[in-house]
């Protein structure tokens, strides 16, 4: 429904086949059934974390539109989008079959780990294909999301280690009139990185990031002579270094719990 899309596993997508608001109806019944029926069968802790679940997949899914075009959100933000509109879902689901089993509470929270893990492989697996894959393999059409906007981990990691791409975005930013940009918040490049989790997943932010973002905010400044409004973020726990950023070439500055 959100994305539009045409198709859905291989079949005509219910707002294409009928429309929009047959789709929500149809999908409002089958939540208010879904918990009637947990409520009757598995009692109102059920009802409770269907609740909750719903509230986690609202989230999710509004983080990944207020994403939308933007290159500099970071890999622990794209892991949080996804963790609330697919993880949760499968989390729930495999909690909900624990619980009809009448498994004992250690059982039933491995059960729901695992199946939260499998969502997030999941996501990022059905985000890979969207890139190189094809529509009739996917069951749905494929490179939908970057035409949307939606900048999942394939793409913010190629981002991250081709610097071309920068320019080629501020061609973007040009072309489309976009009045300014924020950089940079999230690294995925732990060579400098000392710590002894340096080969795990995911973004760095914090120290590990300020003489890159700095970098990047000067690229930027001297590409576009200065005339592009940039909020300078990464790194920032002082006010010499918060000042540094304004000299490298942003406009604004971005404050996290570094500061504080």
């Amino acid at each position: 429904m959100i994305d539009e899309a045409t198709t859905r596993r291989g079949v005509e997508s219910t707002n294409r086949k009928w429309n929009a608001t047959l789709a929500i109806l149809a999908g409002d019944y089958l939540l208010a059934r879904s918990s009637e029926l947990a409520a009757d069968n598995l009692g109102l802790e059920s009802v409770k974390l269907l609740a909750s679940t719903y509230a986690e997949l609202v989230v999710g899914q509004t983080k990944e539109v207020q994403f939308s075009f933007n290159t500099t959100h970071s890999t622990d933000d794209y892991l949080e989008v996804i963790g609330g509109k697919t993880a949760s879902l499968i989390r729930t689901s495999a909690k909900l079959g624990a619980m009809a089993s009448d498994c004992n509470s250690n059982v039933t929270e491995a059960i729901s780990s695992w199946a939260w893990h499998n969502g997030i492989i999941f996501q990022i697996t059905d985000d890979i294909l969207d890139l190189n894959s094809d529509s009739e393999t996917l069951g749905k059409p494929a490179g939908n999301d970057i035409l949307e906007g939606t900048y999942t981990l394939p793409v913010l990691l190629a981002l991250e280690k081709n610097p071309k791409k920068i320019e080629e975005i501020l061609e973007v930013i040009n072309k489309n009139k976009i009045d300014g940009i924020i950089a940079t918040n999230t690294t995925v490049d732990f060579s400098n990185l000392k710590s002894n989790n340096k080969t795990e997943m995911g973004g760095l932010s914090g120290a590990p990031l300020y003489n890159k973002s700095n970098d990047v905010i000067s690229f930027i400044s001297k590409k576009t002579k200065g005339k592009l409004p940039i909020i300078g973020v990464g790194g920032i726990s002082t006010p010499e270094e918060a000042l540094e950023k304004i000299k490298s070439g942003a406009h604004l500055i971005q404050l996290y719990t570094g500061i504080i």
